[in-house]
């Protein structure tokens, strides 16, 4: 019957007309000064000096949606963007005008009087001009705010668009503007361009501390004329009229309310024609689901508005859950209207669930203090938020409409994998492709976004606001459809900047107050508290929802709201975690490390990768961020010379420091879930580490290099984000290990220890226990005593503690490797002479099975491949069983005919202090 209706339903359809001018075919020219020539034919190969002197001006075809940058590359006229010290070589050309043009070519246009031509984003200061007339365009200009520009008429016209540089722009707002509006500028090491709060353009495109400076001009989305039919869509997603979806329990609580926004242009000027026959159906790929439909119709200032209710019984639909909670079910949602000349039809997905963040007051023993809970709910079910901060994954991101294939799509599939069940789409980077969150709600992960607002002060003059306000309306309008969403943020740290003087304004700090209320509070949520129904955080971190005034707290309190923290002390394994803050949610941490020292290498043009060089300084944006690193590596591994911090050794030892501090302090926040010390702090609810992926090839917090390589860290999370599982801390004396079980029932549980010396025999002591973990609860299930690792361990410092966990909700064990004393430094093993062996290729499924045989334990085992994919096991130590079989799998087919894969495998013993060999780091199979 479904399949009957829908076939109906797409025969009974007119088209409208409409021509997608996305495509290849693009004229793209720079116009170069005799001021900027010096500076521009440096950066161009050869070939092309003579022309560009002889006529001003760089000449090529490209690609919409598409970049400058990216098409200069593949016309020849540049190296590649990305390459070696590119963000600053080529940084003459950001500062050209760049003008896209074709002609349009529509035919059936001319047959009526009016069309229009839709502009889905321009990347920034774009002007758009017609049959050589220029449209000045009288808005504010924005990176994420739609265009509309009226046609005549007539199958063919002319189109060009004239894009400045966001540089120059920039400084022009900065000396226009009445008053400074810090900061100015970010330190030197991120070699970034100014005021980038001054204009509404993505923030990391002016460099931060993991990502270059590109200044991106192009047209990053679709261009679509519309002609042939009296409405036109409004909203910013491409012919699509649906402005707003928003789902809501009914007031009598059994039924589901269904709001529809339609808005639409009207091209013939009067709204003439009549609407009737509006009809919706809901379905899954098995079900039409019956609803009532009511509609409020009105047509004003060319404008046709559509208020439809549908009301669906919450008996006949299935929840939307998040990952691990059940299923994360959808639907489509198929709207139709009809005119006298054509039917238009529209669908989109659904989900139905409740959110809301659950603050419940926990007494603070100082009343001075407010202490409340943090807790994300939905569906009336407290979710334990294991998540991630996701950045742009390029520096030229566009949106196709499709994302099947790309970088988003792969980091989707890659957080599943992981156990991952949130994103946090940071405030400083771009709103993401529809289809983006489309994905995330059928993979059941949760998006916490962010508006794009970051580490700033930002300009509060009318113009601003007005533009912010549209800005915040058509990004909250489109994104209240995805049931994935549960969280809107207001942005990213700029209430600490405010709070913690970072940028100086403790001068004049009543102003700035009042001058953040006014976008935060007055603009941003006052925009997006009639659209959608999702809790708002004015930044993080915060206080969680606080009261009017949002300010005048601080924002990173333990006892309540979310916290970020940063410590790059080298003695992460500090007793008992004493560095780490209890907190109710840690939204933001995390240790740097290099990538795959493949990714490096192609990256940087170079074979040899060292610490601290040249290149490698080039790349690195923290402050100080090597020496940091090479005196993290030093104080837990051993110290060595900084030049023994080299290709293989420096990617292995850097990974391994980031998983370890990393799984010390996730460990420490997971201990304190639904936990009060006598502070009251704790009662943890969520982590959401930094940060997901890269954007280039760097050092980096990142668990997911710019290659789509997973790092130690992403294997290290696998076991960390379980639902039920234990972690290992040392207190000074003794090692104490949990039991968590974040889920309502009772778990089983089966616990192992092994004591381990890797210069005698491998195993010299062994524990065991098995018990029940209450349902949502933590547990002090073992401690293995100092007196008891000595008696079987007399050198603690060569000994190695293996706690395994198996629960009876996996049949996976989870290892916890401990080192009873501050590092793994006075540690010595033996060669494991590791024998690696490939059993079986099916290269249709993209699957390739190894077998690892160790002949001596083998501490942090590491396998790597020289295409992106996952393995089924790795970072992993050998004792006990001799060998290991992992299954490798491709996140996307090798081309055909291609074979795959080669692998490399290596283990602590290869970057051991006493293993100088540096040309022996890796066994390849």
């Amino acid at each position: 019957m479904l399949f009957v209706l829908l076939v109906f339903l797409h025969l009974y359809t007119v088209t409208p007309l409409s021509c997608d001018l996305s495509g290849s075919d693009w004229l793209i020219e720079g116009l170069v000064s005799a001021n900027q020539l010096q500076d521009v034919l440096p950066i161009l190969h050869k070939q092309f000096h003579d022309e560009v002197k002889n006529t001003s001006t760089i000449k090529l075809t490209g690609s919409v949606p598409g970049y400058v940058l990216v098409d200069l590359h593949k016309s020849g006229f540049i190296s590649d963007p990305l390459h070696g010290n590119n963000d600053v070589l080529l940084r003459p050309l950001s500062l050209l005008t760049w003008t896209y043009s074709k002609v349009v070519e529509c035919p059936g246009l001319s047959l009526y009087p009016r069309a229009a031509l839709h502009f889905e984003g321009i990347d920034t200061f774009g002007d758009v001009i017609i049959n050589k007339k220029s449209t000045p365009y009288l808005g504010y200009y924005n990176q994420f705010v739609p265009r509309w520009e009226l046609l005549d008429g007539g199958d063919r016209f002319y189109l060009e668009v004239v894009i400045r540089s966001a540089v120059t722009e920039a400084e022009k707002r900065a000396k226009s503007y009445p008053s400074p509006v810090p900061p100015i500028q970010f330190p030197e090491v991120q070699h970034g361009e100014k005021y980038r709060n001054l204009v509404r353009k993505s923030p990391a495109s002016f460099s931060w501390d993991w990502g270059p400076a590109f200044m991106a001009q192009g047209i990053w989305k679709p261009v679509t004329v519309f002609g042939n039919q009296t409405y036109v869509p409004e909203s910013a997603s491409r012919n699509d009229p649906i402005k707003r979806i928003s789902i809501r329990k009914c007031n009598n609580s059994t039924s589901w309310c269904v709001l529809q926004l339609v808005h639409c242009f009207c091209l013939d000027l009067e709204c003439s024609e009549e609407i009737s026959n509006i009809n919706v159906v809901l379905a899954n790929s098995t079900n039409v689901i019956p609803v009532k439909t009511s509609v409020k119709k009105g047509i004003s200032a060319q404008q046709l508005h559509l208020n439809i209710t549908s009301v669906v019984p919450t008996s006949l639909v299935n929840l939307w859950n998040p990952r691990g909670h059940g299923n994360a079910s959808t639907y489509t949602i198929n709207t139709t209207f009809t005119t006298p000349s054509k039917i238009y039809s529209y669908s989109s997905l659904v989900g139905f669930r409740t959110v809301q963040l659950l603050q419940r007051p926990l007494s603070c023993p100082n009343p001075d203090k407010t202490c409340k809970s943090f807790e994300i709910m939905v569906n009336d079910k407290v979710i334990y938020v294991k998540g991630a901060n996701l950045v742009p994954s390029s520096p030229f991101e566009v949106d196709t409409g499709l994302c099947e294939g790309s970088r988003l799509d792969k980091l989707l599939a890659l957080s599943e994998n992981a156990g991952i069940n949130t994103l946090r789409v940071w405030g400083g980077g771009i709103y993401l492709p529809s289809c983006f969150y489309k994905e995330a709600s059928r993979r059941g992960i949760m998006i916490w976004q962010e508006f794009m607002f970051a580490c700033s002060m930002y300009p509060t003059d009318t113009a601003f606001l007005n533009n912010v306000r549209e800005e915040v309306s058509i990004q909250a309008e489109h994104l209240s459809r995805y049931p994935s969403l549960i969280i809107f943020g207001g942005n990213n740290e700029n209430k600490q900047a405010l709070q913690d003087d970072w940028y100086g304004t403790s001068a004049n700090y009543t102003s700035y107050v009042s001058q953040y209320q006014s976008l935060y509070r007055d603009v941003i949520r006052d925009t997006i508290r009639d659209i959608i129904d999702v809790p708002f955080l004015m930044s993080s971190p915060s206080n969680g929802e606080s009261g009017e005034t949002w300010v005048n707290d601080n924002p990173n309190s333990a006892l309540s709201g979310d916290v970020h923290f940063y410590n790059y002390q080298p003695d992460c394994m500090s007793i008992g975690g004493k560095i780490f803050p209890v907190t109710r949610f840690a939204s933001e941490f995390g240790y740097q490390s290099y990538p795959s020292i493949r990714t490096m290498r192609r990256a940087l043009g170079v074979h040899e990768v060292v610490l601290a060089d040249k290149n490698t300084e080039h790349r690195q944006h923290l402050v100080m961020g090597n020496g940091l690193l090479y005196a993290q590596i030093n104080f837990m591994f051993g110290k060595r010379e900084l030049s023994d911090l080299r290709n293989e050794n420096l990617s292995y030892l850097s990974q391994l420091y980031q998983a370890i501090c990393m799984t010390a302090e996730i460990s420490h926040y997971r201990r304190f879930y639904r936990t009060l010390t006598a502070e009251r702090q704790g009662w943890n609810s969520g982590v959401m580490y930094w940060q997901l992926n890269d954007i280039w090839a760097a050092p980096s917090w990142a668990s997911i290099d710019s290659d789509m390589n997973p790092k130690m860290l992403y294997y290290a999370v696998q076991d960390l984000y379980q639902p039920v599982l234990s972690v290992s801390v040392w207190n000074g004396s003794d090692i104490l290990v949990y039991g968590i079980n974040e889920m309502e029932l009772s778990v089983a549980f089966d616990l192992d220890i092994f004591l381990i010396s890797p210069l005698e025999k491998n195993i010299t002591g062994e524990w065991a226990k098995s018990g029940m973990l209450k349902g949502q609860s933590v547990s002090l299930i073992y401690i293995l005593s100092d007196d008891e690792t000595i008696q079987h361990c007399p050198d603690l410092d060569n000994c190695v503690v293996a706690v395994e966990f198996k629960s009876s909700t996996s049949g996976n064990k989870i290892t916890n490797m401990v080192v009873p004393a501050f590092s793994w430094g006075g540690v010595q093993v033996k060669n494991p002479h590791l024998k690696p062996q490939i059993l079986q290729k099916h290269l249709k499924e993209g699957k390739v099975v190894l077998k690892i045989v160790a002949f001596e334990f083998a501490l942090w085992v590491y396998l790597e491949a020289d295409r992106p994919g996952i393995f089924s096991h790795n970072l992993f130590s050998m004792y006990g069983l001799p060998e290991r079989i992992i299954e490798f799998s491709l996140l996307e087919p090798a081309p055909e005919g291609e074979d795959c894969c080669n692998f490399t495998v290596t283990s602590y013993y290869h970057h051991s202090i006493k293993h100088k060999r540096h040309q022996d780091f890796l066994i390849r199979f």
